[in-house]
């Protein structure tokens, strides 16, 4: 159903966040929710024209992590997630620093 909203054009600019990490002595201080909020900003504020950020999550519990603060499965690569910048901008992507 999200596919009908994604461009046209057979390639789209996004932002791609490959890696995201918190060493095991900062974990549980809310660290990964600071660090994809700060992202979320910095492609927003970015001159790139980008139409969303995409997201390699590493292993279930960070898909989940992803997917609860609203980003969305690629149907074909369960573990590649997207959100589309005009959400973030409009909803500040549920997130809380």
């Amino acid at each position: 159903a999200r596919a009908k909203n994604l461009p046209r054009a057979q390639f789209s600019p996004v932002d791609r966040l490959a890696r995201r990490a918190v060493a095991l002595e900062f974990k549980g201080q809310g660290l990964r929710v600071a660090l994809l909020a700060d992202v979320l900003d910095r492609a927003i504020l970015s001159d790139i024209a980008a139409y969303a950020l995409v997201v390699d999550a590493k292993g279930e519990a960070a898909v989940a992590f992803s997917r609860h603060h609203g980003l969305i499965a690629l149907p074909s690569q369960a573990e590649t997630l997207f959100l589309p910048l005009a959400s973030a901008r409009s909803a500040g992507a549920g997130l809380e620093k």
